[in-house]
């Protein structure tokens, strides 16, 4: 059910107990979209919602930039502004009789935030609330033995090639392209590139995406989330 074409007639009749939320970030992924870290867990929640009943909110597409908000179009909001934005719905969810909170998260800068704000919304509320990141749920590694994984990596960028094959072609096409890489004892605002390697490779080969691997990988990411999210929903319903 998507909350954004019920009435509040339906609402009150249905009387769902679910919510799902995506949420992200606009921010810079080399010549991958800007909207990366959104169109991930949106994708994510469209499988999910499928296996496990529940309502899908509007999804939530501005998070926590840091060291990428200098690039063209990332568009981040501050942690205060995410917070208060979260918590709110989870105040309106528990208001209008629902009992578990699912955030599909879709950016690494909101994880931290998000870990404080989950729990003040169960404490507060009562509200069941578990927040899920694709980047947990598989190995990337596994998927792409040639490494090159990351913030717009093979693996990252493949699960929007799953959603929009039709941009396959162009970043074929961009092939090599400089990156940069995490280290130990560096902090640096701005980041010079925003293709953030976390394996420490100083470039990606965009020509090695395929659509058959971005639908394995897609694939394997919604399988494990199922699982897992399964696991915590059974866990749940042993505590009533």
């Amino acid at each position: 059910m998507d909350l954004q074409i019920m009435s509040s007639y339906e609402l009150r009749e249905k009387k769902p107990v679910r919510a799902f939320l995506a949420v992200g970030t606009v921010e810079a992924h080399g010549p991958a979209p800007l909207g990366t870290d959104n169109i991930i867990p949106q994708a994510l929640v469209r499988e999910l919602i499928k296996e496990f009943d529940g309502v899908v909110l509007p999804p939530f597409n501005y998070g926590i930039n840091k060291s990428l908000q200098a690039h063209a179009g990332s568009l981040g909001i501050s942690q205060e502004s995410f917070q208060g934005v979260i918590y709110d719905i989870g105040r309106g969810l528990k208001q209008h009789g629902f009992e578990e909170f699912i955030i599909v998260n879709g950016h690494g800068g909101n994880s931290g935030a998000l870990k404080a704000v989950a729990y003040k919304i169960h404490s507060d509320f009562g509200l069941r609330v578990v927040v899920l990141e694709w980047w947990g749920m598989v190995d990337s590694d596994e998927h792409f033995p040639e490494g090159m994984v990351g913030h717009a990596g093979l693996d990252e960028i493949s699960l929007v090639i799953h959603e929009y094959p039709e941009l396959l072609d162009g970043l074929q096409k961009t092939g090599r392209v400089r990156a940069s890489s995490f280290k130990p004892g560096l902090l640096l605002y701005p980041n010079t590139i925003s293709i953030l390697m976390y394996h420490g490779e100083k470039e990606i080969d965009y020509s090695l995406l395929s659509k058959e691997r971005a639908d394995k990988f897609f694939e394997a990411v919604v399988q494990s989330m199922k699982e897992l999210l399964g696991e915590v929903l059974e866990g749940w319903s042993r505590m009533d």
